[in-house]
Protein backbone atom coordinates (compact mmCIF):
# COMPACT_ATOMS: atom_id res chain seq x y z
CA UNK A 1 0.00 0.00 0.00
CA UNK A 2 2.85 2.34 0.83
CA UNK A 3 4.46 1.79 -2.54
CA UNK A 4 1.23 2.73 -4.26
CA UNK A 5 0.99 5.87 -2.13
CA UNK A 6 4.62 6.79 -2.55
CA UNK A 7 4.69 6.57 -6.37
CA UNK A 8 1.27 7.73 -7.67
CA UNK A 9 2.78 10.40 -9.89
CA UNK A 10 5.16 7.89 -11.43
CA UNK A 11 2.37 5.42 -12.10
CA UNK A 12 0.22 8.09 -13.73
CA UNK A 13 3.17 9.23 -15.83
CA UNK A 14 3.78 5.68 -17.03
CA UNK A 15 0.12 5.31 -17.93
CA UNK A 16 0.20 8.56 -19.91
CA UNK A 17 3.33 7.48 -21.77
CA UNK A 18 1.75 4.15 -22.61
CA UNK A 19 -1.44 5.84 -23.78
CA UNK A 20 0.39 8.33 -26.00
CA UNK A 21 0.35 5.66 -28.68
CA UNK A 22 -2.65 6.43 -30.84
CA UNK A 23 -5.71 4.81 -29.33
CA UNK A 24 -7.92 3.62 -32.14
CA UNK A 25 -11.52 4.79 -32.07
CA UNK A 26 -14.27 4.42 -34.61
CA UNK A 27 -17.24 6.63 -35.41
CA UNK A 28 -20.33 4.50 -34.83
CA UNK A 29 -23.06 7.11 -35.33
CA UNK A 30 -23.63 10.66 -36.45
CA UNK A 31 -26.59 12.84 -35.60
CA UNK A 32 -26.58 15.67 -38.11
CA UNK A 33 -28.47 18.83 -37.26
CA UNK A 34 -28.99 21.56 -39.83
CA UNK A 35 -25.98 23.52 -38.55
CA UNK A 36 -23.69 21.03 -36.75
CA UNK A 37 -23.38 17.34 -35.92
CA UNK A 38 -23.11 15.10 -32.87
CA UNK A 39 -20.38 12.49 -33.40
CA UNK A 40 -20.39 9.30 -31.33
CA UNK A 41 -17.18 7.26 -31.22
CA UNK A 42 -16.26 3.97 -29.58
CA UNK A 43 -12.92 2.46 -28.51
CA UNK A 44 -11.84 -0.61 -26.57
CA UNK A 45 -9.02 -0.27 -24.01
CA UNK A 46 -7.15 -2.47 -21.54
CA UNK A 47 -7.66 -1.08 -18.05
CA UNK A 48 -5.52 -1.92 -15.05
CA UNK A 49 -6.88 -2.18 -11.57
CA UNK A 50 -7.05 1.29 -10.06
CA UNK A 51 -6.46 4.58 -11.82
CA UNK A 52 -5.82 4.69 -15.58
CA UNK A 53 -5.15 7.49 -18.03
CA UNK A 54 -6.59 6.98 -21.50
CA UNK A 55 -5.60 9.33 -24.32
CA UNK A 56 -7.89 9.29 -27.36
CA UNK A 57 -6.04 10.81 -30.31
CA UNK A 58 -6.54 11.85 -33.93
CA UNK A 59 -9.69 13.88 -33.29
CA UNK A 60 -10.59 16.90 -35.48
CA UNK A 61 -9.45 20.29 -34.24
CA UNK A 62 -12.88 21.82 -34.91
CA UNK A 63 -14.78 19.88 -32.25
CA UNK A 64 -16.38 21.93 -29.44
CA UNK A 65 -14.43 21.21 -26.25
CA UNK A 66 -17.40 21.88 -23.98
CA UNK A 67 -19.52 19.28 -25.77
CA UNK A 68 -17.35 16.23 -25.00
CA UNK A 69 -19.17 13.44 -23.13
CA UNK A 70 -17.94 9.94 -22.31
CA UNK A 71 -19.32 6.78 -20.72
CA UNK A 72 -18.42 3.23 -19.76
CA UNK A 73 -20.65 0.19 -20.31
CA UNK A 74 -23.69 0.21 -18.04
CA UNK A 75 -22.64 -2.65 -15.75
CA UNK A 76 -18.89 -1.99 -15.75
CA UNK A 77 -17.29 -1.83 -12.31
CA UNK A 78 -15.60 1.49 -12.68
CA UNK A 79 -16.02 5.18 -13.29
CA UNK A 80 -14.70 7.95 -15.55
CA UNK A 81 -13.29 10.42 -13.03
CA UNK A 82 -12.16 13.30 -15.26
CA UNK A 83 -12.48 14.34 -18.91
CA UNK A 84 -10.29 16.98 -20.51
CA UNK A 85 -9.48 18.12 -24.05
CA UNK A 86 -6.01 19.06 -25.20
CA UNK A 87 -4.58 20.29 -28.48
CA UNK A 88 -1.42 19.00 -30.12
CA UNK A 89 0.57 20.28 -33.07
CA UNK A 90 1.52 17.44 -35.41
CA UNK A 91 5.06 18.61 -36.11
CA UNK A 92 6.21 15.21 -37.41
CA UNK A 93 3.38 15.16 -39.93
CA UNK A 94 4.35 18.69 -41.00
CA UNK A 95 7.99 17.69 -41.37
CA UNK A 96 7.03 14.66 -43.48
CA UNK A 97 4.86 16.80 -45.77
CA UNK A 98 7.72 19.26 -46.29
CA UNK A 99 10.24 16.45 -46.86
CA UNK A 100 7.96 14.74 -49.37
CA UNK A 101 7.59 17.97 -51.36
CA UNK A 102 11.35 18.62 -51.27
CA UNK A 103 12.00 15.06 -52.48
CA UNK A 104 9.52 15.64 -55.29
CA UNK A 105 11.22 18.92 -56.25
CA UNK A 106 14.62 17.18 -56.17
CA UNK A 107 13.42 14.53 -58.62
CA UNK A 108 11.94 17.19 -60.89
CA UNK A 109 15.22 19.14 -60.76
CA UNK A 110 17.13 15.98 -61.80
CA UNK A 111 14.75 15.53 -64.70
CA UNK A 112 15.25 19.16 -65.73
CA UNK A 113 19.05 18.74 -65.53
CA UNK A 114 18.74 15.74 -67.86
CA UNK A 115 16.90 17.95 -70.34
CA UNK A 116 19.70 20.55 -70.02
CA UNK A 117 22.29 17.85 -70.70
CA UNK A 118 20.30 16.72 -73.76
CA UNK A 119 20.19 20.28 -75.06
CA UNK A 120 23.97 20.57 -74.57
CA UNK A 121 24.43 17.33 -76.51
CA UNK A 122 22.25 18.66 -79.32
CA UNK A 123 24.35 21.83 -79.36
CA UNK A 124 27.50 19.71 -79.82
CA UNK A 125 25.85 17.77 -82.66
CA UNK A 126 24.70 21.01 -84.25
CA UNK A 127 28.24 22.45 -84.06
CA UNK A 128 29.62 19.28 -85.65
CA UNK A 129 27.15 19.44 -88.55
CA UNK A 130 28.04 23.11 -88.98
CA UNK A 131 31.74 22.27 -89.14
CA UNK A 132 31.07 19.55 -91.78
CA UNK A 133 29.17 22.04 -93.91
CA UNK A 134 31.92 24.61 -93.48
CA UNK A 135 34.64 22.07 -94.37
CA UNK A 136 32.68 20.93 -97.43
CA UNK A 137 32.17 24.52 -98.52
CA UNK A 138 35.92 25.25 -98.35
CA UNK A 139 36.90 22.05 -100.18
CA UNK A 140 34.25 22.58 -102.83
CA UNK A 141 35.71 25.99 -103.65
CA UNK A 142 39.19 24.47 -104.02
CA UNK A 143 37.98 21.57 -106.18
CA UNK A 144 36.25 23.93 -108.55
CA UNK A 145 39.60 25.65 -109.14
CA UNK A 146 41.86 22.56 -109.49
CA UNK A 147 39.86 19.54 -110.66
CA UNK A 148 36.53 18.10 -111.62
CA UNK A 149 34.12 18.55 -108.67
CA UNK A 150 32.82 15.48 -106.77
CA UNK A 151 29.17 16.45 -107.01
CA UNK A 152 27.93 13.12 -105.62
CA UNK A 153 29.99 13.56 -102.44
CA UNK A 154 28.76 17.12 -102.04
CA UNK A 155 25.16 16.02 -102.58
CA UNK A 156 25.40 13.19 -100.01
CA UNK A 157 27.07 15.47 -97.47
CA UNK A 158 24.48 18.20 -97.97
CA UNK A 159 21.60 15.71 -97.68
CA UNK A 160 23.06 14.28 -94.45
CA UNK A 161 23.64 17.73 -92.91
CA UNK A 162 20.15 19.05 -93.77
CA UNK A 163 18.49 15.88 -92.45
CA UNK A 164 20.56 16.00 -89.25
CA UNK A 165 19.81 19.68 -88.64
CA UNK A 166 16.05 18.96 -89.00
CA UNK A 167 16.35 16.06 -86.59
CA UNK A 168 18.22 18.21 -84.07
CA UNK A 169 15.68 21.07 -84.37
CA UNK A 170 12.74 18.69 -83.87
CA UNK A 171 14.36 17.11 -80.81
CA UNK A 172 15.15 20.57 -79.39
CA UNK A 173 11.50 21.59 -79.74
CA UNK A 174 10.41 18.42 -77.96
CA UNK A 175 12.80 19.07 -75.08
CA UNK A 176 11.81 22.74 -74.77
CA UNK A 177 8.10 21.78 -74.71
CA UNK A 178 8.80 19.11 -72.07
CA UNK A 179 10.81 21.63 -70.01
CA UNK A 180 7.88 24.08 -70.19
CA UNK A 181 5.49 21.46 -68.78
CA UNK A 182 8.09 20.45 -66.20
CA UNK A 183 8.45 24.09 -65.19
CA UNK A 184 4.72 24.27 -64.50
CA UNK A 185 4.96 21.13 -62.36
CA UNK A 186 7.91 22.57 -60.40
CA UNK A 187 6.05 25.85 -59.93
CA UNK A 188 3.03 23.94 -58.59
CA UNK A 189 5.08 22.08 -55.97
CA UNK A 190 7.05 25.19 -55.00
CA UNK A 191 3.74 26.98 -54.40
CA UNK A 192 2.57 24.00 -52.31
CA UNK A 193 5.78 24.26 -50.28
CA UNK A 194 5.13 27.95 -49.64
CA UNK A 195 1.55 27.24 -48.58
CA UNK A 196 2.63 24.57 -46.08
CA UNK A 197 5.98 25.83 -44.78
CA UNK A 198 5.67 29.58 -45.36
CA UNK A 199 7.58 32.28 -47.22
CA UNK A 200 10.47 32.36 -44.73
CA UNK A 201 11.16 28.64 -45.05
CA UNK A 202 10.88 28.72 -48.84
CA UNK A 203 13.28 31.68 -49.05
CA UNK A 204 15.88 29.79 -47.00
CA UNK A 205 15.21 26.64 -49.03
CA UNK A 206 16.02 28.52 -52.25
CA UNK A 207 19.15 30.18 -50.79
CA UNK A 208 20.41 26.83 -49.53
CA UNK A 209 19.88 25.18 -52.93
CA UNK A 210 21.58 28.07 -54.73
CA UNK A 211 24.57 27.86 -52.36
CA UNK A 212 24.89 24.12 -52.90
CA UNK A 213 24.68 24.48 -56.69
CA UNK A 214 27.33 27.20 -56.62
CA UNK A 215 29.69 25.00 -54.60
CA UNK A 216 29.18 22.07 -56.97
CA UNK A 217 29.77 24.24 -60.05
CA UNK A 218 32.97 25.62 -58.50
CA UNK A 219 34.09 22.11 -57.44
CA UNK A 220 33.91 23.13 -53.76
CA UNK A 221 31.95 20.10 -52.59
CA UNK A 222 33.80 20.02 -49.26
CA UNK A 223 33.28 23.72 -48.53
CA UNK A 224 29.73 24.35 -47.36
CA UNK A 225 30.46 27.24 -45.00
CA UNK A 226 28.39 29.64 -47.11
CA UNK A 227 25.28 27.48 -46.75
CA UNK A 228 25.53 26.72 -43.02
CA UNK A 229 23.42 29.74 -42.08
CA UNK A 230 20.64 28.82 -44.49
CA UNK A 231 20.81 25.17 -43.36
CA UNK A 232 20.42 26.07 -39.69
CA UNK A 233 17.51 28.39 -40.46
CA UNK A 234 15.57 25.75 -42.40
CA UNK A 235 16.16 23.18 -39.66
CA UNK A 236 14.95 25.65 -37.04
CA UNK A 237 11.72 26.31 -38.93
CA UNK A 238 11.17 22.58 -39.43
CA UNK A 239 11.60 21.96 -35.72
CA UNK A 240 9.38 24.83 -34.57
CA UNK A 241 7.00 25.66 -37.42
CA UNK A 242 4.78 28.73 -37.19
CA UNK A 243 2.39 27.80 -39.98
CA UNK A 244 1.17 24.86 -42.01
CA UNK A 245 1.18 22.49 -39.05
CA UNK A 246 -1.79 20.21 -38.61
CA UNK A 247 -3.48 20.32 -35.24
CA UNK A 248 -5.43 17.51 -33.64
CA UNK A 249 -7.57 17.39 -30.54
CA UNK A 250 -7.06 14.73 -27.89
CA UNK A 251 -9.44 13.63 -25.18
CA UNK A 252 -7.72 12.62 -21.95
CA UNK A 253 -9.77 10.43 -19.61
CA UNK A 254 -8.96 9.41 -16.06
CA UNK A 255 -10.68 6.08 -15.52
CA UNK A 256 -10.91 4.16 -12.25
CA UNK A 257 -11.42 0.43 -12.65
CA UNK A 258 -12.22 -2.00 -9.81
CA UNK A 259 -10.31 -4.74 -11.63
CA UNK A 260 -8.09 -5.33 -14.64
CA UNK A 261 -10.39 -5.70 -17.64
CA UNK A 262 -11.15 -4.69 -21.19
CA UNK A 263 -13.76 -1.96 -21.55
CA UNK A 264 -15.55 -0.24 -24.40
CA UNK A 265 -15.56 3.51 -23.90
CA UNK A 266 -18.11 5.55 -25.81
CA UNK A 267 -17.57 9.30 -26.22
CA UNK A 268 -19.26 12.03 -28.20
CA UNK A 269 -18.74 15.62 -29.25
CA UNK A 270 -20.38 18.34 -31.32
CA UNK A 271 -18.62 19.62 -34.43
CA UNK A 272 -19.34 22.47 -36.93
CA UNK A 273 -18.77 22.64 -40.71
CA UNK A 274 -21.59 20.24 -41.34
CA UNK A 275 -25.22 20.69 -42.33
CA UNK A 276 -28.06 19.11 -44.24
CA UNK A 277 -31.25 20.15 -45.98
CA UNK A 278 -34.10 18.42 -47.73
CA UNK A 279 -34.34 18.17 -51.51
CA UNK A 280 -37.18 16.57 -53.43
CA UNK A 281 -38.32 14.82 -56.57
CA UNK A 282 -41.99 15.47 -57.38
CA UNK A 283 -43.47 13.23 -60.07
CA UNK A 284 -47.00 13.96 -61.22
CA UNK A 285 -49.32 12.02 -63.50
CA UNK A 286 -52.51 13.64 -64.80
CA UNK A 287 -53.54 10.30 -66.32
CA UNK A 288 -53.37 8.41 -63.01
CA UNK A 289 -54.32 11.35 -60.81
CA UNK A 290 -51.27 10.76 -58.60
CA UNK A 291 -48.24 12.64 -57.29
CA UNK A 292 -45.19 10.80 -55.96
CA UNK A 293 -42.86 12.66 -53.62
CA UNK A 294 -39.32 11.45 -52.90
CA UNK A 295 -37.59 13.16 -49.97
CA UNK A 296 -33.79 13.21 -49.81
CA UNK A 297 -31.36 14.44 -47.21
CA UNK A 298 -28.66 16.57 -48.87
CA UNK A 299 -25.76 16.20 -46.43
CA UNK A 300 -22.62 18.36 -46.31
CA UNK A 301 -19.68 17.71 -44.05
CA UNK A 302 -16.18 19.12 -44.11
CA UNK A 303 -15.19 18.30 -40.56
CA UNK A 304 -11.81 16.82 -41.41
CA UNK A 305 -12.87 13.27 -40.55
CA UNK A 306 -14.61 10.73 -42.78
CA UNK A 307 -17.86 9.13 -41.67
CA UNK A 308 -17.45 5.51 -42.78
CA UNK A 309 -20.15 2.89 -42.23
CA UNK A 310 -21.96 4.84 -39.50
CA UNK A 311 -25.54 5.00 -38.32
CA UNK A 312 -26.73 8.33 -39.67
CA UNK A 313 -29.47 10.37 -38.00
CA UNK A 314 -30.84 13.59 -39.53
CA UNK A 315 -32.50 16.04 -37.15
CA UNK A 316 -34.75 18.90 -38.21
CA UNK A 317 -33.32 20.95 -35.34
CA UNK A 318 -30.66 23.66 -35.53
CA UNK A 319 -29.38 24.07 -31.94
CA UNK A 320 -27.74 27.33 -30.93
CA UNK A 321 -24.43 27.34 -29.08
CA UNK A 322 -25.18 30.80 -27.67
CA UNK A 323 -28.70 31.30 -26.39
CA UNK A 324 -29.82 34.82 -25.48
CA UNK A 325 -33.08 35.99 -24.01
CA UNK A 326 -35.36 37.90 -26.42
CA UNK A 327 -34.53 41.59 -26.56
CA UNK A 328 -37.35 44.07 -25.98
CA UNK A 329 -37.17 46.93 -28.45
CA UNK A 330 -39.36 49.85 -27.24
CA UNK A 331 -41.66 51.53 -29.79
CA UNK A 332 -41.13 55.28 -29.48
CA UNK A 333 -43.10 58.12 -31.08
CA UNK A 334 -41.69 61.63 -31.21
CA UNK A 335 -42.04 64.92 -33.07
CA UNK A 336 -39.69 65.33 -36.01
CA UNK A 337 -37.76 68.54 -35.44
CA UNK A 338 -36.13 70.61 -38.17
CA UNK A 339 -32.39 70.39 -38.49
CA UNK A 340 -30.32 73.49 -37.70
CA UNK A 341 -26.93 74.22 -39.18
CA UNK A 342 -24.30 76.56 -37.72
CA UNK A 343 -21.93 78.82 -39.61
CA UNK A 344 -19.60 75.95 -40.48
CA UNK A 345 -22.61 74.02 -41.92
CA UNK A 346 -22.20 71.34 -39.27
CA UNK A 347 -25.32 69.55 -38.17
CA UNK A 348 -26.50 70.36 -34.66
CA UNK A 349 -28.97 67.95 -33.14
CA UNK A 350 -31.72 69.42 -30.96
CA UNK A 351 -32.02 66.19 -28.98
CA UNK A 352 -29.87 63.14 -28.39
CA UNK A 353 -31.67 59.85 -27.92
CA UNK A 354 -30.58 57.54 -25.17
CA UNK A 355 -29.35 54.18 -26.37
CA UNK A 356 -30.91 51.11 -24.83
CA UNK A 357 -28.38 48.57 -23.69
CA UNK A 358 -29.04 45.11 -24.95
CA UNK A 359 -28.75 42.48 -22.24
CA UNK A 360 -26.59 39.57 -23.26
CA UNK A 361 -27.32 36.43 -21.32
CA UNK A 362 -25.12 33.72 -22.74
CA UNK A 363 -25.77 30.14 -21.95
CA UNK A 364 -24.31 26.95 -23.31
CA UNK A 365 -26.59 24.22 -24.57
CA UNK A 366 -25.81 21.00 -22.78
CA UNK A 367 -26.05 18.16 -25.22
CA UNK A 368 -26.58 14.73 -23.76
CA UNK A 369 -28.19 12.98 -26.70
CA UNK A 370 -27.82 9.25 -26.48
CA UNK A 371 -27.74 7.64 -29.91
CA UNK A 372 -28.02 3.87 -29.94
CA UNK A 373 -27.44 1.75 -32.98
CA UNK A 374 -30.53 -0.08 -34.15
CA UNK A 375 -30.81 -1.95 -37.41
CA UNK A 376 -34.04 -1.29 -39.25
CA UNK A 377 -35.08 -2.26 -42.77
CA UNK A 378 -36.28 1.24 -43.67
CA UNK A 379 -36.09 4.84 -42.53
CA UNK A 380 -37.41 5.40 -39.02
CA UNK A 381 -38.90 8.78 -38.13
CA UNK A 382 -39.66 9.82 -34.56
CA UNK A 383 -40.34 12.98 -32.60
CA UNK A 384 -37.62 14.14 -30.20
CA UNK A 385 -38.81 17.16 -28.30
CA UNK A 386 -39.42 20.05 -30.66
CA UNK A 387 -37.61 18.31 -33.53
CA UNK A 388 -38.09 15.29 -35.75
CA UNK A 389 -35.29 12.74 -35.97
CA UNK A 390 -34.76 10.66 -39.11
CA UNK A 391 -32.78 7.44 -38.75
CA UNK A 392 -31.52 6.20 -42.10
CA UNK A 393 -31.43 2.43 -42.66
CA UNK A 394 -28.25 0.35 -42.69
CA UNK A 395 -24.91 2.12 -42.41
CA UNK A 396 -23.91 5.21 -44.37
CA UNK A 397 -20.59 6.68 -45.51
CA UNK A 398 -19.97 10.38 -46.10
CA UNK A 399 -16.42 11.58 -46.73
CA UNK A 400 -15.19 14.98 -45.60
CA UNK A 401 -15.25 17.12 -48.75
CA UNK A 402 -16.70 20.23 -50.41
CA UNK A 403 -19.48 18.20 -52.01
CA UNK A 404 -23.04 17.59 -50.87
CA UNK A 405 -24.13 13.96 -50.81
CA UNK A 406 -27.74 12.91 -51.39
CA UNK A 407 -29.27 10.28 -49.14
CA UNK A 408 -32.74 8.82 -49.66
CA UNK A 409 -35.08 9.45 -46.74
CA UNK A 410 -38.47 8.18 -47.89
CA UNK A 411 -40.95 7.90 -50.75
CA UNK A 412 -44.55 9.09 -50.44
CA UNK A 413 -47.47 8.75 -52.81
CA UNK A 414 -50.58 10.96 -52.95
CA UNK A 415 -53.76 10.13 -54.84
CA UNK A 416 -56.48 12.58 -55.82
CA UNK A 417 -58.66 13.09 -52.77
CA UNK A 418 -58.16 14.51 -49.32
CA UNK A 419 -54.37 14.98 -49.50
CA UNK A 420 -54.12 15.86 -53.19
CA UNK A 421 -56.03 18.04 -55.59
CA UNK A 422 -54.95 18.11 -59.24
CA UNK A 423 -56.17 21.16 -61.14
CA UNK A 424 -55.77 22.99 -64.42
CA UNK A 425 -55.27 26.67 -63.61
CA UNK A 426 -55.26 29.67 -65.94
CA UNK A 427 -53.65 32.96 -64.95
CA UNK A 428 -54.98 35.47 -67.47
CA UNK A 429 -52.45 38.21 -66.67
CA UNK A 430 -49.49 35.87 -67.28
CA UNK A 431 -50.08 33.18 -69.91
CA UNK A 432 -52.63 31.82 -72.37
CA UNK A 433 -51.74 28.24 -71.46
CA UNK A 434 -53.01 26.45 -68.39
CA UNK A 435 -50.75 25.18 -65.63
CA UNK A 436 -51.21 21.78 -64.06
CA UNK A 437 -51.11 22.36 -60.30
CA UNK A 438 -51.09 19.92 -57.43
CA UNK A 439 -52.47 21.09 -54.11
CA UNK A 440 -50.63 18.73 -51.74
CA UNK A 441 -51.38 18.44 -48.04
CA UNK A 442 -48.43 17.28 -45.97
CA UNK A 443 -50.03 14.20 -44.42
CA UNK A 444 -46.64 12.62 -43.64
CA UNK A 445 -44.97 12.28 -40.25
CA UNK A 446 -42.22 14.83 -40.96
CA UNK A 447 -42.23 18.53 -41.81
CA UNK A 448 -40.94 19.38 -45.27
CA UNK A 449 -37.99 21.70 -44.82
CA UNK A 450 -37.17 24.42 -47.37
CA UNK A 451 -35.35 22.92 -50.33
CA UNK A 452 -35.07 22.56 -54.09
CA UNK A 453 -37.52 20.25 -55.85
CA UNK A 454 -37.17 18.71 -59.31
CA UNK A 455 -40.52 18.50 -61.08
CA UNK A 456 -41.46 15.64 -63.42
CA UNK A 457 -44.73 15.24 -65.33
CA UNK A 458 -45.45 11.84 -66.86
CA UNK A 459 -41.74 11.11 -66.22
CA UNK A 460 -40.69 14.11 -68.34
CA UNK A 461 -38.44 16.63 -66.58
CA UNK A 462 -40.23 20.00 -66.37
CA UNK A 463 -37.94 22.15 -64.21
CA UNK A 464 -37.15 23.11 -60.63
CA UNK A 465 -38.85 25.04 -57.85
CA UNK A 466 -38.02 25.98 -54.28
CA UNK A 467 -40.34 24.26 -51.84
CA UNK A 468 -41.03 26.37 -48.71
CA UNK A 469 -41.31 25.03 -45.17
CA UNK A 470 -44.47 22.92 -44.95
CA UNK A 471 -45.31 21.47 -41.51
CA UNK A 472 -47.48 18.40 -41.15
CA UNK A 473 -51.14 19.14 -41.89
CA UNK A 474 -50.46 22.20 -44.06
CA UNK A 475 -50.92 22.38 -47.82
CA UNK A 476 -48.91 23.84 -50.66
CA UNK A 477 -49.66 24.34 -54.34
CA UNK A 478 -47.01 22.95 -56.66
CA UNK A 479 -46.93 23.79 -60.37
CA UNK A 480 -46.19 20.61 -62.30
CA UNK A 481 -45.96 22.15 -65.76
CA UNK A 482 -47.87 23.77 -68.63
CA UNK A 483 -50.82 22.27 -70.49
CA UNK A 484 -51.19 24.06 -73.86
CA UNK A 485 -54.33 22.07 -74.77
CA UNK A 486 -56.25 24.17 -72.24
CA UNK A 487 -56.02 27.86 -73.06
CA UNK A 488 -57.74 31.17 -72.40
CA UNK A 489 -57.58 34.67 -73.81
CA UNK A 490 -58.80 37.93 -72.32
CA UNK A 491 -59.69 40.69 -74.79
CA UNK A 492 -60.56 44.34 -74.22
CA UNK A 493 -63.51 44.61 -76.59
CA UNK A 494 -64.00 48.32 -76.18
CA UNK A 495 -63.31 51.22 -73.88
CA UNK A 496 -65.43 54.36 -73.76
CA UNK A 497 -66.31 57.26 -71.50
CA UNK A 498 -69.96 57.12 -70.38
CA UNK A 499 -71.53 60.58 -70.08
CA UNK A 500 -75.13 59.40 -69.74
CA UNK A 501 -76.50 60.03 -66.29
CA UNK A 502 -73.27 61.69 -65.09
CA UNK A 503 -73.83 64.99 -63.27
CA UNK A 504 -71.49 67.60 -61.89
CA UNK A 505 -67.76 67.05 -62.05
CA UNK A 506 -67.70 63.26 -62.39
CA UNK A 507 -66.02 61.04 -65.01
CA UNK A 508 -66.98 57.43 -65.72
CA UNK A 509 -64.86 55.11 -67.89
CA UNK A 510 -66.27 51.76 -69.03
CA UNK A 511 -64.03 48.79 -69.98
CA UNK A 512 -65.79 45.94 -71.78
CA UNK A 513 -63.96 42.56 -71.57
CA UNK A 514 -64.41 39.12 -73.12
CA UNK A 515 -62.70 35.94 -71.85
CA UNK A 516 -62.64 32.81 -74.00
CA UNK A 517 -61.68 29.44 -72.46
CA UNK A 518 -61.10 26.26 -74.52
CA UNK A 519 -60.63 22.64 -73.51
CA UNK A 520 -58.91 20.83 -76.39
CA UNK A 521 -58.15 17.70 -74.37
CA UNK A 522 -59.94 14.40 -74.88
CA UNK A 523 -61.23 14.36 -71.32
CA UNK A 524 -63.64 16.49 -69.32
CA UNK A 525 -61.71 18.69 -66.93
CA UNK A 526 -62.22 20.99 -64.00
CA UNK A 527 -60.55 24.32 -64.80
CA UNK A 528 -59.75 27.13 -62.38
CA UNK A 529 -59.66 30.48 -64.16
CA UNK A 530 -57.99 33.36 -62.33
CA UNK A 531 -58.69 36.92 -63.46
CA UNK A 532 -57.95 40.34 -62.02
CA UNK A 533 -59.93 43.57 -61.78
CA UNK A 534 -58.71 47.04 -60.84
CA UNK A 535 -58.58 47.91 -57.13
CA UNK A 536 -59.16 51.41 -55.78
CA UNK A 537 -56.65 52.67 -53.24
CA UNK A 538 -58.58 55.88 -52.70
CA UNK A 539 -62.18 56.42 -51.62
CA UNK A 540 -62.51 59.09 -54.33
CA UNK A 541 -62.20 56.35 -56.99
CA UNK A 542 -65.11 53.95 -57.47
CA UNK A 543 -64.80 50.54 -59.23
CA UNK A 544 -67.88 48.52 -60.20
CA UNK A 545 -68.40 45.27 -62.14
CA UNK A 546 -71.54 45.26 -64.29
CA UNK A 547 -73.31 43.10 -66.87
CA UNK A 548 -71.31 39.98 -65.96
CA UNK A 549 -72.34 36.87 -67.90
CA UNK A 550 -70.94 34.67 -65.10
CA UNK A 551 -70.32 35.56 -61.48
CA UNK A 552 -66.98 34.60 -59.91
CA UNK A 553 -66.88 31.75 -57.40
CA UNK A 554 -67.75 32.56 -53.81
CA UNK A 555 -64.91 34.05 -51.82
CA UNK A 556 -63.22 31.53 -49.51
CA UNK A 557 -61.24 32.40 -46.36
CA UNK A 558 -58.06 31.16 -47.99
CA UNK A 559 -58.59 33.63 -50.85
CA UNK A 560 -59.17 36.63 -48.57
CA UNK A 561 -55.87 38.39 -49.30
CA UNK A 562 -55.79 37.92 -53.07
CA UNK A 563 -59.50 38.76 -53.28
CA UNK A 564 -58.85 42.16 -51.70
CA UNK A 565 -56.02 42.64 -54.23
CA UNK A 566 -58.47 42.19 -57.12
CA UNK A 567 -58.06 38.51 -57.98
CA UNK A 568 -61.26 36.73 -59.00
CA UNK A 569 -61.64 32.99 -59.47
CA UNK A 570 -63.98 31.09 -61.82
CA UNK A 571 -64.41 27.33 -61.55
CA UNK A 572 -65.40 25.78 -64.89
CA UNK A 573 -66.17 22.20 -65.89
CA UNK A 574 -65.58 21.81 -69.63
CA UNK A 575 -66.18 18.82 -71.83
CA UNK A 576 -63.71 17.75 -74.55
CA UNK A 577 -63.56 20.43 -77.25
CA UNK A 578 -65.91 22.76 -75.32
CA UNK A 579 -65.44 26.53 -75.39
CA UNK A 580 -66.73 28.95 -72.75
CA UNK A 581 -67.10 32.72 -73.06
CA UNK A 582 -67.31 35.14 -70.11
CA UNK A 583 -68.09 38.84 -70.53
CA UNK A 584 -68.32 41.73 -68.08
CA UNK A 585 -67.79 45.49 -67.78
CA UNK A 586 -65.54 47.40 -65.39
CA UNK A 587 -66.86 50.90 -64.56
CA UNK A 588 -64.37 53.32 -63.00
CA UNK A 589 -65.76 56.64 -61.62
CA UNK A 590 -63.88 59.61 -60.16
CA UNK A 591 -63.86 63.41 -60.04
CA UNK A 592 -62.92 65.15 -63.26
CA UNK A 593 -60.29 67.19 -61.47
CA UNK A 594 -58.48 64.09 -60.18
CA UNK A 595 -55.43 62.67 -61.97
CA UNK A 596 -55.80 58.88 -61.63
CA UNK A 597 -52.87 56.51 -62.14
CA UNK A 598 -53.17 52.93 -63.41
CA UNK A 599 -55.84 53.52 -66.06
CA UNK A 600 -55.45 51.37 -69.16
Amino acid sequence: MKKYLIFPALLIALNILAADDETASKIISVKSYQNQSLIVRETEVELKKGENTVVLTSLPKGLFDWSVKSSLPKNFEGKIVTVSVEQKMLVERFQKKVQDIEDKLKELAKQDQQYVDDLASLKTQEDFVGSVLNFTNINASKELQTRIPQVKVWDDTLTYCVSKKKEIAARRRQIESAREELGKEIQKWEFELIQIAGDSYYSNYQLLNNARNKNVQNMMVQQYADSNVYYSRTKSILKNPTQGTDIEKRIVLTVFSARAAKAKIEFSYMIPNTSWNMIYDIRGSRDNGKVDLTVYGNVYQKTGEDWKDVKLFLSTGAPSNNIVSPYFNPWYLDIIEERNYDKEDEYVSAKSAKKAERPMALAKQDYADSVQEEKVPETAIRETGAFMEIELPLTQSILSSDKHQKKLIKDYSFSAGKSLGLNFELYLWQSREAFITAEITNSTEIPWLPGEAQIFLENEYMGKMNLPYIPSGKKETVVLGAEPRIAAEKTLVKKFEDTKGVFGGKRRIVYSYKITVENNMKSQNKIILRDRIPVSLNQKISVEIKNASLEPSAKEPVDETVYSQGQRKYILDLKPGEKKTITYEVVVSFDKEQNVSGLE
